[in-house]
């Protein structure tokens, strides 16, 4: 009985961990921050924007500025504790949101981890995001190959995943890092999203939604089917996390050109009736 109950409560905690991170979407229309922070006593805290989003006027979104000087509120970098859970056991596969950056200075995004136990990690690939540009919608991959181990009481990337607190949003140039680079610079983003790891190695999920793409490694076209024919959209990710296709799906197909695409690793998300799917495309 003792047994049946642990089993019972380990479930229900990690149903509540799959709810709290991969069904949530951070689009900032509640007219708020939606709980990030910069911590201690910053003089410029993230702040809420009522319009200028991804969509334009009405579009709320979030706010950063550093101000590159010393002391508080000099650093590129917010943190939340609304995305803690074990990313391991409920497939955290990254994070994707829409970002722009005002000013002068080019930002080198990366998003860091911290555990209840203080172990961190941090984004081994930092995204180039320079100035005056567009709002564009980056990835980043949380998986352990993606992810630098920081000095800290973890012994590997792993243990991290395993017990999430705290996620950073940060800018650093040079290596992965916790407290973010020093730079005067504004921070624009919206649509903070987790997505989930392929579904394939779930026999019943899989079944609900099956994605196959083929050829791959691939040249020219590649074809994106939906076992249950339904409608969607795939988008194809660099590996910089830069979006750098969409593709609408109908009727369960679709074909992604991706002729025109340096040779490499691309990540090609899926999503469809809520459901989404990251897999890796080979680009030869």
């Amino acid at each position: 009985m003792k047994t049946k109950l642990l089993i019972i409560l380990g479930l229900i905690f990690s149903l509540s961990g799959y709810s709290q991170v991969l069904d949530r979407l951070e689009d900032f229309e509640d007219e708020t921050t939606m709980g990030w922070a910069e911590g201690g006593v910053s003089p410029n805290p993230p702040v809420y924007i009522a319009t200028g989003g991804p969509l334009g006027t009405d579009d709320g979104f979030l706010e950063n500025y550093s101000s590159g000087t010393p002391g508080a509120g000099g650093r590129m970098a917010m943190f939340s504790t609304n995305w803690a859970g074990d990313y391991s056991t409920i497939g955290v596969a990254g994070f994707t949101m829409d970002a722009k950056v005002l000013g002068t200075e080019t930002l080198y995004l990366r998003i860091a981890l911290e555990s209840s136990t203080l172990g961190q990690v941090c984004s081994t690939q930092a995204i180039e995001v320079l100035p005056g540009g567009a709002w564009t919608n980056y990835y980043f991959p949380m998986d352990a190959s993606s992810l630098t181990l920081l000095p800290s009481s973890a012994s590997t990337v792993e243990e991290v995943l395993d017990d999430v607190a705290t996620i950073r949003i940060i800018s650093a140039e040079l290596t992965p890092e916790w407290i973010g680079d020093r730079v005067d610079a504004t921070l624009q983003v919206d649509n903070v999203d987790a997505t989930d790891q392929s579904l394939s190695i779930d026999s019943n999920k899989q079944d609900e939604f099956k994605v196959t793409m083929s050829p791959n490694p691939a040249t020219n076209l590649v074809n994106v089917s939906l076992g249950n024919g339904s409608n969607g959209v795939a988008e194809i990710y660099d590996i910089l996390g830069k979006k750098v296709m969409t593709q609408q799906i109908n009727n369960g197909l679709a074909q992604l050109n991706v002729q025109g695409l340096n040779s490499g690793i691309y990540m090609v998300k899926v999503i469809s009736d809520s459901k989404q799917i990251v897999m890796r495309l080979i680009r030869s």
